[in-house]
């Protein structure tokens, strides 16, 4: 909700310029709006591999970044989207890694079992679950950091150059 009330400034903060913003701003809104979907497919991808179950969470995966490919291709080119029709590709293609991986554990085909009634309902455990979790938030956080400087260092010699440090 933030990230949609204050897409602009975010865009400055990733590091876009004048001339990439309204590009940025078009793919981040449909980037924004799978948010949810990623997030969760990561998790589940995760929870799988802790199973020793690897395969089905790279199946998951793999399938949503072919479809992203192919609709990249039939969006932007074939239905003359541009930027917007790469967005919805790729939050297209996250929708559909969520529901295979989902998918699997609703099927049975895993030891972790989602349900409502699983939801943890004291500070404790929340603690634990926040606690365990937040090295990988700070590396992640780094990460992001590293990139939008990358991005904010490019900018003075162009877009073409942020063009660059993004594909890179």
């Amino acid at each position: 909700v933030f990230s949609f009330l204050f897409l602009e400034p975010l865009l400055y903060l990733l590091g876009s310029t004048k001339t990439i913003a309204p590009y940025a701003g078009t793919y981040i809104f449909f980037i924004l709006l799978a948010a949810p979907f990623f997030t969760s497919s990561l998790t589940m991808n995760n929870l799988l591999r802790y199973e020793g179950k690897a395969k089905l969470g790279t199946i998951g995966l793999m399938i949503g970044a072919f479809i992203n490919i192919g609709a990249d291709m039939i969006l932007i080119f074939g239905c003359r989207l541009g930027i917007a029709g790469a967005g919805i590709a790729t939050a297209g293609s996250q929708v559909v890694s969520f529901c295979i991986l989902l998918s699997m554990f609703l099927r049975g085909k895993t030891q972790t079992r989602i349900s409502v009634k699983y939801v943890a309902r004291d500070v404790q455990t929340v603690w634990n679950v926040v606690a365990t979790g937040f090295p990988s938030l700070l590396r992640q956080t780094l990460n992001s950091v590293a990139a939008m400087l990358l991005n904010k260092a490019s900018g003075v010699y162009g877009d073409e150059a942020v063009a660059a440090m993004s594909i890179v």
